[in-house]
């Protein structure tokens, strides 16, 4: 997850580049790697900026979705063997209960704690996953906005805050109320 804000941040650079290039006049890139991708379009005969320019886009874009689908199938996998681990450690402690243990309960009750604590426990472990992915995106967005501008890096970071406090107190008087009219 921490790829996709560089693609992205790179596909954004690499198309202010290229029109910065094509309104100056100027072929030659500030990056390396725009030289780079600047020498390919020349040596394939592109060198229409559009054409570079739509070319980058759609190149990011593949890979922002190839990136994707490999978390989200990482995630899946990673579900599915802690569903299996945890359906066949509680199975196992349900069948090791002595028998006064296991009549004071209903079958209903064992079927359901397999089921409902397992589909519980995968529902924070998703969670989980996603406030880990989401704060690593969040972090390399901020350091590239560090990296590439610190002032609007840190206008950014000052912003985030004020949101963060603003809706922080919108939700305290939106609960207030909701509490007083209910």
């Amino acid at each position: 997850s921490m790829l996709i804000p560089l693609i992205e941040n790179f596909k954004i650079n690499g198309e202010n580049m290229i029109l910065k290039s094509s309104n100056q006049g100027n072929n030659s890139l500030l990056f390396s790697a725009f030289t780079w991708l600047s020498d390919i379009f020349r040596t394939l005969s592109i060198s229409s900026p559009i054409i570079s320019f739509f070319t980058i886009v759609m190149i990011v874009f593949c890979l922002k979705s190839l990136f994707l689908f490999s978390a989200q199938a990482l995630m899946l996998n990673m579900k599915k063997k802690l569903r299996q681990s945890l359906k066949m450690q509680l199975f196992e402690h349900i069948t090791s209960l002595n028998y006064l243990a296991f009549i004071s309960e209903s079958i209903g009750h064992f079927s359901n704690l397999v089921n409902e604590q397992v589909d519980r426990c995968l529902s924070c472990f998703v969670s989980l996953a996603n406030l880990i992915a989401r704060t690593a995106s969040a972090s390399a967005y901020i350091i590239i906005a560090l990296v590439l501008s610190w002032k609007f890096g840190v206008s950014a970071i000052v912003l985030g805050m004020l949101f963060v406090l603003f809706f922080k107190k919108l939700n305290v008087y939106i609960r207030l109320k909701s509490r007083a009219y209910a």
